[in-house]
Protein backbone atom coordinates (compact mmCIF):
# COMPACT_ATOMS: atom_id res chain seq x y z
CA UNK A 1 0.00 0.00 0.00
CA UNK A 2 1.31 3.43 -0.89
CA UNK A 3 0.72 6.27 1.54
CA UNK A 4 0.11 9.73 0.10
CA UNK A 5 -0.14 12.71 2.41
CA UNK A 6 -2.12 15.53 0.98
CA UNK A 7 -5.20 17.67 1.13
CA UNK A 8 -7.22 16.25 -1.72
CA UNK A 9 -9.70 18.50 -3.59
CA UNK A 10 -13.23 17.11 -3.87
CA UNK A 11 -13.21 16.43 -7.65
CA UNK A 12 -9.89 14.58 -7.40
CA UNK A 13 -11.16 12.58 -4.44
CA UNK A 14 -14.24 11.57 -6.48
CA UNK A 15 -12.05 10.27 -9.30
CA UNK A 16 -9.86 8.35 -6.85
CA UNK A 17 -12.90 6.79 -5.19
CA UNK A 18 -14.35 5.80 -8.57
CA UNK A 19 -11.03 4.31 -9.71
CA UNK A 20 -9.94 2.48 -6.54
CA UNK A 21 -13.24 1.87 -4.75
CA UNK A 22 -12.81 0.07 -1.44
CA UNK A 23 -9.05 -0.17 -1.95
CA UNK A 24 -8.80 3.58 -1.31
CA UNK A 25 -8.14 4.17 2.36
CA UNK A 26 -8.48 7.71 3.71
CA UNK A 27 -7.06 8.65 7.07
CA UNK A 28 -7.02 11.91 8.92
CA UNK A 29 -3.42 12.87 9.57
CA UNK A 30 -2.90 14.91 12.69
CA UNK A 31 0.88 14.59 12.62
CA UNK A 32 2.55 17.79 11.39
CA UNK A 33 5.98 16.18 11.25
CA UNK A 34 7.70 16.84 7.95
CA UNK A 35 9.71 14.21 6.13
CA UNK A 36 12.86 14.84 4.11
CA UNK A 37 11.95 13.40 0.71
CA UNK A 38 15.64 13.04 -0.16
CA UNK A 39 15.98 10.49 2.63
CA UNK A 40 12.99 8.40 1.52
CA UNK A 41 13.73 4.90 0.26
CA UNK A 42 11.62 5.37 -2.89
CA UNK A 43 13.48 8.59 -3.78
CA UNK A 44 16.90 6.97 -3.36
CA UNK A 45 15.84 4.05 -5.54
CA UNK A 46 14.49 6.39 -8.23
CA UNK A 47 17.55 8.62 -8.13
CA UNK A 48 19.81 5.64 -8.78
CA UNK A 49 18.00 4.98 -12.07
CA UNK A 50 18.19 8.55 -13.38
CA UNK A 51 20.53 9.53 -16.21
CA UNK A 52 21.30 12.95 -17.71
CA UNK A 53 19.05 12.03 -20.64
CA UNK A 54 16.13 11.16 -18.35
CA UNK A 55 16.56 14.44 -16.46
CA UNK A 56 16.60 16.30 -19.78
CA UNK A 57 13.38 14.66 -20.90
CA UNK A 58 11.62 15.42 -17.60
CA UNK A 59 12.58 19.10 -17.76
CA UNK A 60 11.66 19.33 -21.46
CA UNK A 61 8.25 17.80 -20.82
CA UNK A 62 7.68 20.03 -17.78
CA UNK A 63 8.30 23.02 -20.07
CA UNK A 64 5.89 21.61 -22.67
CA UNK A 65 8.64 21.64 -25.27
CA UNK A 66 9.05 19.30 -28.19
CA UNK A 67 12.39 17.69 -28.93
CA UNK A 68 12.66 20.04 -31.93
CA UNK A 69 12.16 23.10 -29.69
CA UNK A 70 14.73 21.92 -27.15
CA UNK A 71 17.16 21.11 -29.94
CA UNK A 72 16.90 24.65 -31.30
CA UNK A 73 17.55 26.11 -27.84
CA UNK A 74 20.59 23.86 -27.49
CA UNK A 75 22.32 25.22 -30.54
CA UNK A 76 20.32 23.83 -33.43
CA UNK A 77 20.36 20.13 -32.57
CA UNK A 78 18.02 17.87 -34.53
CA UNK A 79 15.01 16.18 -32.98
CA UNK A 80 16.69 12.82 -33.57
CA UNK A 81 19.84 13.98 -31.73
CA UNK A 82 17.76 15.15 -28.73
CA UNK A 83 15.88 11.84 -28.78
CA UNK A 84 19.17 9.94 -28.75
CA UNK A 85 20.37 12.04 -25.79
CA UNK A 86 17.16 11.34 -23.86
CA UNK A 87 17.24 7.60 -24.52
CA UNK A 88 20.92 7.23 -23.73
CA UNK A 89 22.00 6.33 -27.25
CA UNK A 90 24.29 9.38 -27.24
CA UNK A 91 26.25 10.90 -24.42
CA UNK A 92 25.89 14.58 -23.69
CA UNK A 93 29.00 16.31 -25.03
CA UNK A 94 30.74 19.20 -23.29
CA UNK A 95 29.38 21.63 -25.90
CA UNK A 96 25.79 20.43 -25.43
CA UNK A 97 26.25 20.53 -21.64
CA UNK A 98 27.35 24.18 -21.97
CA UNK A 99 24.22 24.95 -23.99
CA UNK A 100 22.13 23.24 -21.29
CA UNK A 101 23.83 25.32 -18.60
CA UNK A 102 23.23 28.57 -20.49
CA UNK A 103 19.66 27.72 -21.48
CA UNK A 104 16.87 29.03 -19.26
CA UNK A 105 14.95 25.82 -19.99
CA UNK A 106 17.58 23.39 -18.81
CA UNK A 107 18.08 21.41 -15.62
CA UNK A 108 21.49 22.97 -15.03
CA UNK A 109 20.38 26.58 -15.21
CA UNK A 110 19.74 28.91 -12.31
CA UNK A 111 16.42 30.07 -13.74
CA UNK A 112 13.53 27.75 -14.42
CA UNK A 113 11.07 30.37 -15.61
Amino acid sequence: MQLIRSTVPGPVLSVLKARYGKRLVLREDTDDESVNVFEAVWYKALKNTMTPGKYSRIYRENKDQTQDELGQKLGGLSRRYVSNLETGHRVISKDVAKHFRNSSSSPGSASFS
